[in-house]
């Protein structure tokens, strides 16, 4: 597997998607640092009560569910659908398969690579959206060690979150083999899921609140600063449950089916 984990690295140097991705979400992520300046211009008429604004709330509200959070999970899923694709459509399984690569590593290569690709573009996301106005207002924003400790925190247990917000792209590409048709399914399947869910949620909310709650499209709402090891434990569970199930029928899919 680490030949093919090296052989992957080699091929994302020279994605074009993900370049264009790493642009785009820079480009988010600078904007909606901007806006944040600009909110806190307005909110606050004297900058001294800036001191009640916390660039470790608006670091977690940015990664798990705040501002911009669906475009970037949005770009990240269409991502992996190219990425994913791209294999398939020049034949490159077929021919990792052949050479006598074990279809389990080259699956879990791909999704290691993938995975990490969302983890580095979901921290840099974060960062640079919530420590330009950190730096604006440094004199009135402060860090200690304890904020930095639960951003640590926050980050990961969001990286969970994300990689099961992720995971359906993998089933679909892995079923599509084409990047056209496997963005267009995924949107499809992603708009209908959703609306159905809010859908059934506001005619029976008192019933479906709670199972609508702990389903990948809600949890992310137990994610906060100061969040306890319950809600957790909720949210990586549920997420490994989301995860597993998706990444797990993609590579039952890739393995039993004759590559050509």
């Amino acid at each position: 597997m680490y030949n093919l984990l090296i052989a992957e690295c080699m091929k994302i140097k020279k994605n074009v998607a993900l370049k264009m991705l790493v642009i785009g979400i820079c480009g988010i992520s600078v904007s909606l640092a901007i806006n944040n300046i600009y909110g806190i211009k307005v909110c606050y008429a004297e900058l001294s009560q800036i001191e009640s604004y916390s660039g470790a709330s608006q670091f977690c509200d940015a990664i798990a569910m705040g501002h911009n959070f669906e475009n970037i999970s949005i770009l990240l899923s269409v991502f992996g659908g190219i990425y994913i694709c791209y294999d398939f459509e020049r034949k490159l399984c077929q021919s990792a398969v052949y050479a006598g690569c074990k279809k389990f590593d080259i699956f879990f290569s791909k999704m290691i690579i993938y995975f990490i690709i969302s983890a580095v573009l979901l921290l840099i996301y974060s960062v640079i959206s919530t420590l330009i106005p950190s730096i604006v207002f440094s004199d009135y924003v402060k860090y200690n060690s304890s904020l930095i400790l639960q951003m640590i925190r926050i980050y990961f247990v969001s990286i969970i979150y994300h990689f099961a917000r992720l995971s359906p792209i993998i089933l679909v590409a892995y079923f599509m083999r084409k990047t056209g048709p496997t963005i267009i399914l995924w949107g499809i399947v992603y708009i209908a899921v959703k609306k159905f869910w809010e859908g059934i949620d506001e005619l029976f909310d008192v019933i479906v609140d709670p199972i609508y709650g702990n389903t990948i499209w809600q949890i992310n709402k137990c994610i906060e600063l100061n969040m306890t090891y319950l809600s957790v434990f909720r949210v990586v569970g549920i997420s490994l449950i989301y995860i597993i199930v998706f990444v797990g029928i993609a590579y039952m899919l890739f393995k039993r089916e004759e590559l050509k």
